[in-house]
């Protein structure tokens, strides 16, 4: 651990105040007029307890992870804070938390939280929710995050699919999910479809990235059933073989071209146009050596680049 120049109280936690808020400013390069800070760097400092920050108005990053808090009283003064790092302390429950008006980010993972509750009233804008290994049983809170893109409840005790209704009200801006490590995930059937088909807006669920063919799936699947699904993934597949032959007869009708120019034309020594766009745009002569002669090298004006008809 860090050491810091604090009192310890009785239980041996480092005491935050003023004065040592102001300390750990000089030695990340910030400033000793505590408004001035935009920045809090407080992890690692064994803090129990959240305080002397009355004076810090213009913090907007607050680092507090990896401490022993377990109330989160004392941030009230914080009014631009935007986001707060609290990973690796001993909360329990949220509802300490004050109104920050101006939070998006909040990540309380590696805790022992049990609850939400209360997350709603103190961080309205709150876009972007870290709460994996926890102990959360339910999502209670969650439901007034009406700007809310991304929420990861990894890890905890979530087992009931009914959970999903307290996120009913996200469905369509929700962009980023995180469930695995929940007993949920384990005892719902084809959780993965079902949650894919009911969020229209995710476009990251768990481990993997939600492309627009297993969404197309997903949603057949909750209409049809597997043979829905069967009938949309052969016809996913028969698009992609047409697509690449396509491409293929395309690059292969170029370079038969080519290749009847050449016979025509002869070999070409000038610089193609692929080598005139991506190459450096410069004139110069290369200085000769004693056996060398000398070298131009053209610049890249009025070049027709060729263009992928697949790319417009």
């Amino acid at each position: 651990m860090e050491t810091v120049d604090g009192a310890d109280d009785c239980t041996g936690a480092t005491i935050m105040t003023e004065p040592l808020v102001l300390q750990q400013c000089r030695r990340q390069q910030g400033y000793s007029t505590p408004e001035l800070n935009e920045k809090l760097y407080l992890h690692h400092l064994g803090f129990a307890k959240v305080g002397g920050l009355a004076a810090f108005t213009g913090c907007v990053v607050l680092y507090l992870d990896h401490n022993a808090l377990s109330d989160l009283a004392g941030l009230e003064a914080l009014t631009r804070l935007d986001s707060l790092y609290l990973s690796c302390n001993a909360l329990s429950y949220l509802e300490s938390l004050p109104h920050l008006p101006a939070l998006r980010t909040l990540d309380v993972s590696h805790n022992q939280i049990v609850t939400l509750r209360g997350l709603d009233k103190a961080a309205p804008l709150l876009q972007t929710l870290l709460a994996g290994h926890n102990r959360l049983q339910r999502l209670d809170g969650v439901q007034g995050l009406s700007r809310l893109l991304s929420l990861d409840v990894s890890h905890n005790c979530l087992e009931h699919e009914k959970t999903s209704a307290c996120l009913h009200g996200h469905r369509a801006t929700l962009r980023t999910l995180l469930l695995h490590g929940n007993e949920l995930c384990r005892h719902t059937p084809h959780h993965r479809k079902r949650w894919i088909a009911a969020f229209p807006a995710l476009r990251f669920l768990d481990d993997y990235p939600v492309f627009d063919d297993e969404r197309a799936r997903a949603e057949a699947f909750t209409r049809g059933g597997a043979a829905a699904e069967a009938e949309i993934r052969s016809a996913q597949h028969a698009r992609a073989v047409a697509e690449a032959r396509r491409q293929f007869a395309y690059y292969g009708d170029f370079r038969d071209a080519q290749r009847d120019a050449r016979r025509r034309n002869g070999a070409e020594t000038r610089p193609t146009p692929y080598f005139l766009a991506h190459g450096t745009p410069v004139n110069a002569t290369v200085a000769p050596g004693d056996d060398d002669e000398p070298i131009y090298i053209p610049a890249a004006r009025d070049v027709t680049v060729h263009q992928d008809p697949l790319r417009l």
